[in-house]
């Protein structure tokens, strides 16, 4: 779009002027020490529309040396900074991540980042972060605003 097309109308808030597809190696690491991981796979797509990115990451590794909370680093672009801006993924499945019986999988990717923090919550209680373990899979999706 190298001068944006209009949608709908053609005010300025009609206009459209960044659309972009692309893959990138997401890559599981802890937040203690990032420690390396063998893959079975990493494998991670993104749609960026104006400044909105939904990303689909498959990622399985069968070992890995990280200590401290788990997280997936290498998201495609940095989130938009500022208060009250917090992303969650949609868990399609996992396996082998360590998240306590009552709790739900979540996550965090906080404002200017382009790491997503693992997580796990519960009504009424504050949550908790995932630790890292040594191996399994997650396959995930996330929309945030970019930077």
């Amino acid at each position: 779009l190298s001068g944006g097309v209009y949608l709908g109308g053609t005010g300025a808030a009609n206009k459209l002027e960044d659309y972009e597809e692309g893959t990138f190696t997401p890559i599981v690491k802890g937040m203690t020490s990032d420690g390396t991981a063998t893959y079975a796979y990493q494998v991670g797509e993104y749609t960026k529309v104006g400044r909105h990115v939904t990303v689909q990451v498959y990622i399985n590794w069968t070992s890995g040396t990280g200590t401290g909370a788990l997280q997936i680093s290498g998201l495609p672009f940095s989130s938009l900074s500022g208060s009250g801006r917090y992303n969650s993924p949609s868990y399609g499945e996992v396996n082998n991540i360590p998240y306590t019986a009552g709790r739900t999988l979540g996550g965090l990717l906080a404002a200017n980042t382009t790491i997503l923090n693992v997580t796990q919550s519960a009504p009424s209680a504050a949550p908790l972060v995932v630790p890292y373990v040594s191996g399994g899979y997650m396959l995930f999706n996330l929309t945030y605003i970019a930077a």
